[in-house]
């Protein structure tokens, strides 16, 4: 196995120099071996361009694969932005062991009390050899081929490394509560949005105060906040939310009160006024609204009990009416009242590529009682 891993990840190296420890270390990690490479650019000078609002207790530090060899940089309010360390050879960012021993590198040269972790990439949520996180093609070029990176592999990676506050993903579909629930214990926060990111991604010059306190509410706000307005109005909208990662388990058990009851003897799984986020015009549908979900599922009582868990453990979900889309017809949230921005697998009688197989090897499968109902 070790053998068969090796063209994926160069040597361990070490640090060239050692910050002193800080209050908080805040990592993004960009894997742009792929179509996202002229985005890399943007989004740094919207770093640089906010520079002031890093306290010198912060380590604000750049991982980036792009059609270049990777290079990790940081940027301070006096400096700007600096070359820490260049590659000598290309490798793959979403490997795990790769991506781990980069981790490691830029946690050893930069360590802190704290940390955020930002994964900007492309992304298409949990379900095994679809998309899942990242995209590296090994070729130092835009194509959207190459190497991705399944759920279970980014949690063997963050189990390795010290724990994070805030785990943020700048890509699109990750706000999945499949992903929420199996990334739990590795850190207090997710941000993400169930739907599409629009290209441009996060407004990291609204966000950076966000960020370095590690304040995942902050960072949901002003991103949400950003879209629309003059200079992103092409991209319309876009759908967050944050997750506090403590009440997990707790909001897993109100769902157990319901689905085995609901579901028993595989029963149909009603999908039909459910909001959902990526269809491909309805021929492909697995990321479903759960609040939506739940309230046309639920007698009110029930759904009122169900929301008590569910705002718990999703406390911050700004209000958004539609988002750029190139996967979904009509990209506009039908009711947003009971919208609850994160979305949820449902199993179909029609199993699209196995899907409801590889939803058994989810802990959520497990923990939110779907193991009971036989689907």
């Amino acid at each position: 196995m070790l053998a068969a891993c090796h063209r994926h990840h160069s040597e361990e190296v070490a640090p060239l120099w050692k910050a002193e420890t800080g209050e908080r270390t805040v990592i993004i990690y960009m894997m742009a071996e792929n179509s996202m490479d002229e985005y890399t650019s943007l989004d740094i000078e919207e770093m640089v361009a906010t520079k002031s609002e890093i306290p010198d207790s912060v380590h604000y530090v750049i991982y980036k694969d792009d059609t270049d060899l990777p290079i990790i940089q940081y940027i301070t309010d006096s400096t700007g932005l600096q070359d820490y360390y260049v590659f000598p050879q290309d490798h793959y960012s979403t490997d795990s062991v790769q991506m781990l021993q980069n981790l490691r590198f830029i946690i050893d040269a930069f360590p802190a009390r704290h940390y955020t972790l930002v994964f900007w990439s492309h992304a298409s949520g949990w379900i095994p050899r679809h998309k899942t996180l990242g995209i590296d093609n090994g070729q130092n070029n835009r194509f959207d081929t190459g190497l991705r990176m399944n759920i279970s592999e980014l949690r063997w990676t963050l189990q390795q490394l010290p724990h994070t506050d805030m785990l943020f993903f700048d890509a699109c579909f990750m706000q999945n509560i499949e992903i929420a629930y199996e990334l739990r214990h590795v850190t207090d926060w997710i941000v993400g949005s169930p739907a599409e990111i629009p290209g441009p991604g996060a407004p990291y010059d609204k966000i950076m105060k966000g960020l370095c306190d590690g304040d995942a509410q902050a960072v949901t706000l002003a991103y949400s906040a950003e879209y629309p307005n003059t200079r992103r109005d092409l991209y319309k909208g876009v759908v967050l939310s944050a997750i506090r990662c403590s009440e997990l388990d707790n909001l897993a058990q109100a769902c157990k009160e319901f689905i085995p009851q609901s579901f028993v003897d595989r029963a149909e799984v009603p999908t039909h006024g459910v909001q959902s986020y990526c269809d491909y015009y309805n021929s492909e549908t697995y990321h479903f609204d759960m609040g939506s979900f739940f309230y046309h599922l639920l007698e009110e009582d029930d759904y009122l009990r169900w929301k008590e868990a569910y705002t718990a453990a999703v406390p911050c979900r700004p209000a958004a009416t539609r988002w750029f889309a190139r996967r979904k017809s009509f990209a506009v949230i039908e009711d947003t009242v009971h919208n609850g921005a994160v979305s949820m697998f449902l199993p179909d009688a029609v199993d699209k590529p196995g899907w409801n197989t590889l939803f058994h090897e989810t802990e959520w499968y497990h923990a939110s009682g779907w193991d009971e109902t036989g689907w």
